[in-house]
């Protein structure tokens, strides 16, 4: 990225107002990066839906559903991203930075799939998805997690996940490891069937992964190009950014697209997703 676009990319938010609001507890940057068809958000405390828009920061407690043939692609901390597929429901539960700099993703699929580009993962870092009846632990993989009717299926791809059912008193202690090519299901209030071999349906969503892989690298080669001054900055402001009104988010939103950031950005790395993103049919013809 161009020494000018880094200006543009740091100083707007600076100019719109941002800086009295004091130091904000640093986050992750969760990123609605891009999306099909319907895709709804709904931010932390409020009742109603409004639909979502490219280049929306998400914070804790927000949630994102995406209805009949649409999908959503989020970027976390532009290492990690995940698509989440046709009627889904998600929300974003913890984008800590510990002290250490260790990092904890933890997202609850309410009901719906998620498929899952993550990098290799430090032992004291976490990305785990939650459902209503099972926890899947990662530290470098290519997954994917459905929820539908009461039971969870986690299929892996690469790497090695870890599952673990939920009790009625909490998470079970007993683990089953999945590795690439195998899958697994969970009952409610039952542990992790023994892994098997990845189903016909399952197999089919395999070829996604190389296109989430690609906007993984792409993500990461733009962060890699900041310094942390410049990463430091960024997490702040965002984190600002979080405690305006909406209806401010909005305005200032609405001002940066003005002044042609984003364009600016795309025509320098070719990284933004609206003008490049095409992708090839995303929904295997499968029998749902």
């Amino acid at each position: 990225m161009s020494k000018k676009c880094r200006v543009w990319f740091f100083s707007i938010l600076f100019l719109m107002g941002l800086v009295g609001i004091g130091k904000a507890e640093e986050k992750q940057i969760a990123t609605l990066s891009a999306y099909l068809g319907e895709v709804l958000l709904q931010k932390a405390g409020e009742t109603t839906w409004q639909r979502a828009e490219e280049g929306t920061f998400l914070f804790e407690e927000d949630k994102i559903q995406t209805k009949e043939d649409s999908s959503a692609e989020i970027i976390f901390d532009y290492e990690n991203v995940i698509e989440l597929s046709q009627n889904s429901l998600l929300e974003i539960k913890s984008l800590k930075i510990k002290e250490d700099d260790s990092k904890e993703s933890l997202l609850k699929l309410e009901i719906g799939r998620v498929l899952a580009e993550v990098g290799e993962i430090p032992a004291s870092s976490k990305f785990e998805i939650h459902t209503p009846t099972a926890v899947a632990g990662v530290r470098g993989t290519e997954f994917l997690v459905e929820e539908k009717d009461g039971e969870s299926s986690v299929a892996v791809f690469k790497g090695k996940v870890g599952v673990r059912g939920i009790a009625k008193e909490g998470l079970m202690a007993n683990e089953v490891l999945i590795p690439a090519n195998y899958q697994t299901s969970v009952l409610r209030h039952r542990n992790p069937q023994i892994p098997y071999g990845l189903s016909k349906k399952m197999f089919l969503w395999k070829k996604n992964f190389a296109y989430l892989e690609k906007r993984r690298n792409q993500s990461r080669t733009w962060w890699q190009g900041l310094n942390p001054s410049e990463r430091n900055k960024l997490r702040e402001n965002i984190n600002k950014y979080k405690k305006l009104p909406f209806k401010r988010q909005q305005e200032i939103k609405k001002k940066i697209e003005e002044l042609g950031w984003k364009k600016k950005l795309v025509q320098s790395n070719n990284w933004q997703p609206k003008p490049v993103y095409q992708p090839p049919q995303r929904y295997p013809k499968i029998k749902r």
